[in-house]
């Protein structure tokens, strides 16, 4: 089987809550940041992606090669450039002002 499974009710629960999470909060910045032409609120779903490429280069690196492994992550990874690319375009603070 491939794709996540998990089994019993809890499983399932965490998996529909986290996935929603995750690309719910990613799709909400991304559509809100291109609306406003807001770079700033590029960066969160940009570390999502990114964090999320690099757990699965670490588990690349850990665990080998399974089928299909590579498509999830170009398009991690292209999503990280798309965003770093527009987070560049568009007006936006440097990260700096923003944490301090």
């Amino acid at each position: 089987m491939l794709g996540v499974g998990a089994p019993g009710a809890a499983g399932w629960a965490t998996i529909r809550a986290d996935f929603t999470a995750f690309f719910g909060v990613a799709a909400l910045c991304m559509m809100i940041g291109a609306w406003r032409r807001n770079g700033d609120l590029l960066l969160v779903p940009g570390l999502l992606f990114g964090v999320a490429l690099a757990g699965r280069a670490l588990d690349l690196a850990l665990a080998g090669a399974y089928p299909g492994w590579a498509q999830p992550m170009v398009v991690e990874a292209l999503h990280v450039i798309v965003l770093a690319a527009a987070w560049r375009i568009l007006p936006h603070h440097r990260v700096g002002d923003l944490a301090g």
